[in-house]
């Protein structure tokens, strides 16, 4: 397993989609305020697990499937025996 964390970005989108293989493990992701600390509702354990192979996988949150409004965050992801390519947030 292992962790990368994003610099801040701009979340001027609503959905977070992810380019991943994750068909042995699983990927989540944790939304950050600039400070580094977890957003109420979208820290590790709320974030539903990716375990597919795919492009434009969508992350959800167990009470959100949508973006935190506008403005910069950061994106902190999880990786348990996964390949991580890319994501886009629109």
């Amino acid at each position: 397993g292992g962790t990368v964390e994003t610099k801040p970005v701009l979340a001027d989108g609503q959905r977070l989609s992810v380019n991943t293989n994750a068909l042995n493990g699983e990927l989540r992701a944790e939304i950050l305020d600039t400070e580094g600390n977890p957003i109420p509702g979208y820290g590790l354990e709320a974030c539903l697990p990716i375990d597919g192979d795919g492009v434009r996988q969508v992350v959800s949150w167990k009470m959100q499937d949508r973006l935190p409004s506008s403005g910069y965050v950061q994106i902190r992801w999880h990786l348990h025996c996964a390949s991580f390519y890319s994501y886009a947030i629109s």
